[in-house]
């Protein structure tokens, strides 16, 4: 079984909001056109600066693209304090913690993807 088989099987029933933080990896961007067409999710999130995401994305310029994708860039992101206050909730009582360093990890993509999930912005 191949991985497009696999995917299918897994999600496709599903319909997921996917996040994905690698957006400026090629093969990150081939799979979103991939998921996309495919009607495997019901939207797909990438991280990173807009304009450069855009700018790889229009060589797969589709009209489900646009519809099904949304690009956030983490330090502009209206939530940004929810999360903040979140990964400060779930570190509570680490000594080491205060807003600024939690909001230093939560800008990492990998982190902000995963708070995302965790407050029901994805799946």
């Amino acid at each position: 079984m191949n991985w497009q088989d696999l995917i299918q099987n897994k999600i496709q029933p599903r319909r997921p909001t996917l996040v994905l933080p690698e957006a400026n990896d090629e093969r990150i961007i081939q799979a979103t056109d991939y998921l996309i067409r495919n009607k495997l999710v019901h939207k797909i999130i990438l991280l990173g600066d807009p304009a450069a995401v855009k700018d790889r994305l229009q060589v797969y310029h589709t009209p489900e693209l646009e519809q099904t994708l949304e690009i956030i860039n983490p330090p502009e992101f209206a939530g940004l304090d929810q999360m903040v206050a979140e990964y400060i909730l779930i570190r509570q009582g680490k000594k080491d913690l205060n807003p600024q360093r939690a909001k230093s990890f939560v800008l990492d993509p990998v982190a902000f993807a995963a708070l995302l999930v965790r407050l029901n912005y994805a799946d």
